[in-house]
């Protein structure tokens, strides 16, 4: 079962909601990591990150998933780009903070360059950096 956690659900409340795919979505409009206290008494597999990106808040959620993670639950964090992003300053840090993590013995894992991205194209014009493109860190929890 796939649990879905949006506090701005936008198109994803009527796309859970079909007939045909409720029994195996979950739709929790809510922000986290205040949400995630929802599913205590659960734990998870697998868990995709896509928050505010923010240190911080990143902090906050790994910290609120530990109790519904278990050794060898796959954590995948979205938009943690190796160097700097010239738009969004705090995002580099979550790329280190995700491989301190790795060293002290708490994940295992590496984050991923991806592909050109067109907001990135728009926002830095032809030639950016594309190690500012968002990455993709996949984790293993230990």
């Amino acid at each position: 079962k796939l649990i879905c956690m949006e506090c701005r659900p936008a198109h994803d409340k009527t796309f859970f909601a079909t007939p045909e795919i409720a029994p195996y979505f979950e739709f929790i409009e809510e922000s986290t990591p205040q949400g995630l206290e929802k599913l205590h008494g659960r734990i998870f597999d697998l868990v995709f990150v896509d928050s505010d990106h923010s240190l911080g808040h990143c902090e906050k959620e790994l910290a609120a998933l530990w109790p519904i993670t278990k050794p060898g639950t796959v954590l995948l964090f979205h938009d943690c780009p190796e160097k700097q992003n010239p738009r969004a300053e705090q995002r580099a840090a979550i790329w280190q903070w995700l491989h301190e993590k790795v060293s002290n013995g708490r994940l295992r894992g590496t984050c991923l360059p991806s592909c050109e991205q067109m907001d990135c194209l728009d926002a830095f014009g032809a030639g950016y950096p594309k190690e500012c493109n968002p990455g993709l860190g996949i984790f293993v929890r230990l």
